[in-house]
């Protein structure tokens, strides 16, 4: 029987390869805290024809091996919608294999996406990034179940979405009926292993285009472009998804406000700081601006149309009136919110006169009571602490005079 242990400086986390027999060697891990998904590197000569896993993640995984060159990546993770990692020791898996086999490397992720990585120092050179996938399976419990191929790197980060950046989390548009617009939307990959994303959108039917797929290799970003091109007189507003082996990581919020060619009104709807953020029914109080742009003393009969939305398409509020603008307007409204559940929305304004309209929006957030006052008291806190740092300066600061020799001095304790 040989044993290789490894360990990491700073954890106790480790990991050992038992030969049972010259074609079978069993893989553990010993003092796992939290483990959610893992890849462990090994070198071999000769062959390797099957991975069965022991079930250490329990009985609902994705899992499988690659092999590049003469190297094997073993990996599996969790599919827990409770996010909760092992904390045990146990074997892991059983490698059938022929020749030589060594112990490099243990990447470990727990259930916040946090990596850690342990090397043996016993392999010349750790290939990185994984190759083609010759086998894999899915369930624990020694790797019965239907074959699946399944990317090492795909299924850990499809679980620790935490590993993609995004530039915005929303993205806001004015655009002119009929008429293309593009934004950009930049997206990181902070992992070491490869990721291929999935774009989907929902609320936008034809009126926006994006890139079906993303592939990011470690460590890199890269830009995408967003086309809007709005056929409709209404504003738009949903969602941009990126999905990671079928699983949701990241919701975009966008919304594109959108206005006739011959518009000639500047409107501006905007929502004070303590209106982006309220608790159920409690009124949010918006300030509207309309101005009239390239004409001046025409009265102007307009209808003003309001709507609050979430970004699932479900419509809250509708409420209309009619006035006439005379070179500009400014005017504050109120708007209940009595039957909003908990979620983001957007109050949107239409201005419609002689054919002609534009349509302007603000976003804000119902959060329950609780949630409401942990950021206040957060927000309370860190003034607190802001202003307890000022202080502290200045008295540490505080210019004294020198009675001895009048003249000024900085106080240094």
């Amino acid at each position: 029987m040989c044993v290789f242990m490894l360990a990491a400086t700073a954890s106790a986390i480790s990991v050992s390869e038992t030969e049972v027999s010259s074609t079978l060697s069993t893989i553990s891990v010993s003092s796992a805290v939290d483990l959610y998904a893992y890849e462990v590197n090994l070198s071999y000569t000769g062959s390797v024809s099957a991975a069965n896993f022991a079930g250490f993640l329990g009985d609902s995984t994705s899992s499988g091996y690659n092999t590049r060159g003469s190297y094997v990546y073993v990996y599996e993770t969790k599919l827990d919608p409770t996010q909760t990692g092992v904390s045990s020791s146990g074997a892991l898996f059983n490698l059938t294999h022929s020749g030589d086999l060594t112990v490099c490397s243990l990447l470990a992720i727990d259930s916040t996406g946090s990596e850690e990585r342990v090397s043996t120092g016993n392999c010349d050179s750790e290939s990185g990034g994984t190759g083609s996938t010759t086998g894999g399976s899915t369930g624990g419990g020694g790797g019965g179940g239907t074959t699946k191929t399944v990317n090492a790197s795909t299924a850990i980060l499809s679980e620790a979405g935490k590993l993609i950046d995004f530039s915005a989390e929303e993205i806001i548009v004015t655009a002119i009926l009929g008429r293309e617009t593009t934004r950009t939307l930049t997206v990181g990959n902070t992992a070491n292993k490869p990721v291929v994303i999935e774009l989907s959108q929902e609320g936008f039917g034809n009126a926006l285009v994006l890139p079906e797929k993303l592939e990011l290799a470690a460590n890199e970003e890269k830009t995408i472009t967003l086309l809007f091109m709005p056929s409709e007189q209404k504003l738009l507003m949903g969602k941009i998804i990126f999905e990671v082996a079928g699983e949701r990581i990241k919701e975009v919020l966008a919304i594109v406000n959108v206005r006739s060619e011959n518009f000639l009104f500047d409107s501006i709807l905007t929502l004070g700081r303590k209106h982006r953020v309220i608790t159920p029914g409690e009124p949010i109080v918006a300030q509207i601006n309309l101005e009239q742009v390239g004409v001046s003393g025409m009265k102007i009969d307009v209808i003003a149309n309001y709507f609050i939305r979430d970004f699932a398409g479900n419509s809250y509020l509708e409420d209309s009136e009619t006035f006439f603008v005379d070179g500009s307007k400014e005017y504050v409204k109120v708007f209940p919110t009595d039957n909003l559940p908990i979620g983001k929305y957007a109050l949107s304004l239409e201005i419609v006169y002689l054919g002609a309209f534009a349509t302007s929006s603000a976003q804000f957030e119902v959060r329950d009571k609780e949630s409401q006052f942990i950021m206040s008291f957060i927000g309370g806190a860190i003034l607190v602490i802001a202003v307890g740092l000022v202080f502290f300066w200045a008295i540490r600061h505080k210019p004294l005079m020198s009675h001895k020799h009048n003249t000024w001095r900085s106080y240094r304790s």
